[in-house]
């Protein structure tokens, strides 16, 4: 690829990008920008490194309801399956490391 035609495709991609970002924070109803604040009400005092993966789920959550409330039909996509989708991986997940924990009451947390 020559020199200008890869300059138009990184413009054009970035436009493509702009574009896809600016109407998803559009359909998600600024989550982005509150989801901070979701964060700090849960946990004034901070999170501890065990609740991270708590605070991903509760962010990407976040997202979904923002979504039911301002375009739940939004690309296509259905914001209640992707909210039972995310409790499901969060369950998986809580439950893997009860089983790490089980199996070594020393090393893993649950």
């Amino acid at each position: 690829m020559n020199p200008a035609d890869k300059q138009a495709l990184i413009r054009r991609t970035a436009a493509e990008i702009g574009d896809l970002t600016a109407r998803k924070n559009e359909a998600y109803g600024q989550s982005f920008a509150t989801a901070g604040e979701a964060l700090r009400l849960l946990a004034p005092e901070g999170l501890r490194p065990e609740q991270y993966g708590a605070a991903l789920l509760v962010a990407r959550i976040w997202d979904k309801l923002g979504r039911l409330i301002t375009d739940p039909a939004a690309f296509g996509e259905d914001p209640l399956r992707d909210i039972a989708g995310y409790g499901l991986v969060g369950t998986v997940d809580a439950l893997e490391r009860r089983e790490a924990a089980a199996a070594d009451p020393q090393g893993a947390k649950p």
